[in-house]
C-alpha cells in the first residue's frame, strides 16, 4: 500500500471517531411541557406548544421536519406594574464540559425605534441555573427588544449584573474586549444586528407596529445561542448568532475572576421585565424559545491519544518500507 493511500484511510478513521466522541444528552423542541418546570409569579405567563406563526414570525432556524412553528412562549409584568422574571427549566443536572444551543425570538410592542408604552423587555438563558428561581440565577443573559435600555445586553453571575460599561478590572479581564451593549457608535451589537421592523401580518394587524428598532437590539429575529460551559473549571462563554447573519461573543463568564459562579446544574430560558411600567399591548410583548439541545464536549485527552497512536502506526509504517 502506498503511504499516500494508508494516510488517507487513516484520516478518514480519525475524523470518523472525532464526532461520535461528542454527544447529544438533550433535545427538546418545546411543543409539551414534560419535564420542564415554569418558575414565576401570578403576573408572568407561559405556554408550550405555542404556534408563534400566528404572529407573523417565521419558522425558527434549527427547526427540522417542516413547518414547526411551535415552541415555548413567555411572558412577564402583563398588568401589575412590578418588575419580574420567568424561568423555565427541564430539571438537567449538568456538569463537565457542555454545550447548550437554542433559538429565540423577542417581540416588542411599537411603533419603532422607541417603542411604545413599557415596551422594554428582556430575553435570555442560563447555565448552573438552580431550576427553582425565578431569576437570573448561575450564569445568565439578557437581552432587550426594542433597544430600549441603557444596557441591551447583559451579563449576570449569581443574579449579579456584570455591568458592560463599569470599568472594574474584572469586567475588561472577563470579556476582553469589553463591550458595550448601549446603542453608541462603538458598540459591536450596532453593527451586527441591525434594527429590524415587525413581521408583515403584526404590521397589518396592529397600526403601532411601525418602523425598526434601535440598531444593536434583539428583536424581532431569531437568535441562535450558543453556551459553552466548563463546569469544572466555572466558565460559560455566550455566542448569539442572528438568522440574519450577524454574530457576536456576548462574553465570557468565568468564576476565577472576580466573584465566584456555578455552571453546574440546570439551564433555564428566561424572559424578564426589568422594569416596572407595563406594556400597552400584552399581545405584543413576548419572548419564543424553540429548539433546545444540549451536549456534551468530549476530554481532548482522548482525541490526543488517538493521534499520538495514529502517529507511531505511520513511522512504524515508514520505517518498515
Amino acid at each position: 500500500m502506498k503511504l499516500s493511500y494508508f494516510l488517507s484511510a487513516l484520516s478518514v478513521a480519525v475524523l470518523s471517531y472525532l464526532p461520535a466522541s461528542a454527544e447529544v444528552i438533550f433535545t427538546d423542541s418545546l411543543d409539551a411541557e414534560g419535564s420542564w418546570t415554569v418558575n414565576g409569579t401570578a403576573d408572568t405567563a407561559y405556554e408550550f406548544g405555542y404556534d408563534y406563526s400566528a404572529d407573523g414570525i417565521p419558522e425558527a432556524p434549527n427547526s427540522v421536519g417542516g413547518a414547526a412553528t411551535t415552541g415555548l412562549k413567555l411572558q412577564a409584568n402583563m398588568s401589575a406594574g412590578a418588575a419580574n422574571i420567568v424561568a423555565a427549566s427541564p430539571g438537567l443536572s449538568l456538569s463537565g464540559k457542555y454545550t447548550v444551543q437554542f433559538d429565540m425570538w423577542i417581540n416588542a410592542n411599537g411603533p419603532f425605534p422607541g417603542g411604545g408604552g413599557g415596551s422594554t423587555e428582556f430575553i435570555g438563558g442560563a447555565v448552573g441555573h438552580d431550576g427553582t428561581t425565578a431569576g437570573v440565577d448561575g450564569a445568565s443573559f439578557l437581552a432587550s427588544g426594542e433597544g430600549g435600555s441603557s444596557s441591551d445586553w447583559r451579563l449576570y453571575k449569581e443574579g449579579a449584573w456584570l455591568d458592560y460599561d463599569s470599568s472594574s478590572p474584572e469586567i475588561t479581564a472577563t470579556y476582553g474586549p469589553l463591550v458595550t451593549g448601549d446603542n453608541s457608535a462603538s458598540d459591536p451589537f450596532v453593527t451586527e444586528f441591525p434594527g429590524v421592523a415587525p413581521p408583515a401580518l403584526q404590521q397589518a394587524n396592529f397600526a403601532q407596529q411601525t418602523g425598526s428598532t434601535q440598531d444593536g437590539a434583539a428583536g424581532f429575529q431569531w437568535l441562535t445561542v450558543l453556551v459553552t460551559a466548563d463546569a469544572d473549571a466555572g466558565t460559560a462563554k455566550f455566542d448569539i448568532t442572528s438568522e440574519l447573519g450577524g454574530s457576536v461573543t456576548l462574553g465570557t463568564i468565568d468564576a476565577s475572576i472576580g466573584d465566584t459562579v456555578s455552571t453546574e446544574g440546570d439551564l433555564a430560558l428566561l424572559y424578564a421585565d426589568l422594569f416596572s411600567s407595563v406594556s400597552d399591548n400584552a399581545a405584543l410583548s413576548f419572548g419564543v424559545f424553540d429548539n433546545v439541545v444540549v451536549n456534551t464536549v468530549p476530554e481532548p485527552s482522548s482525541v490526543v491519544m488517538l493521534l499520538a497512536a495514529a502517529a507511531g502506526t505511520v513511522l512504524a509504517y515508514r520505517r518498515s518500507c
